[in-house]
């Protein structure tokens, strides 16, 4: 029970760091939604790499979370900063998931590893 309330933290965690993205007009109401999901999907996907024991997977993870975040923040604040359209909105949607799947994984495996199961 306890994986499924991590789930529901690193959501709410992605909601709260959603809002504090730049403004893109027309547009924040579901990039929030889709960094709260993609976070929430992150967290599903940790939950099977937090039962592996290996801390080499763990650095490696945390390591590949941190790049996948920078990109996907260098994309957004690319977009923000253009022109609005049809491209550039998928690209916003593209890249809060990019940005928020590696903050819901690293919240799951880091939490279960901490607190336990």
């Amino acid at each position: 029970m306890k994986k499924v309330g991590f789930l529901a933290l690193a959501g709410g965690i992605g909601y709260i760091i959603a809002l504090f993205l730049p403004e893109l007009p027309g547009l924040m109401g579901t990039v929030t939604f889709t960094g709260t999901v993609a976070a929430m999907a992150g967290a599903a996907v940790g939950i099977p790499i937090s039962e592996k024991k290996s801390t080499r997977l763990y650095f490696g993870v945390a390591v590949l979370c941190v790049v996948v975040f920078i990109l996907g923040l260098a994309l957004y604040r690319g977009v923000a900063q253009g022109e609005p359209g049809a491209g550039a909105a998928l690209l916003a949607y593209l890249s809060a998931a990019l940005m928020f799947f590696p903050i819901g994984l690293l919240v799951e495996v880091t939490s279960i590893r901490i607190w336990g199961d």
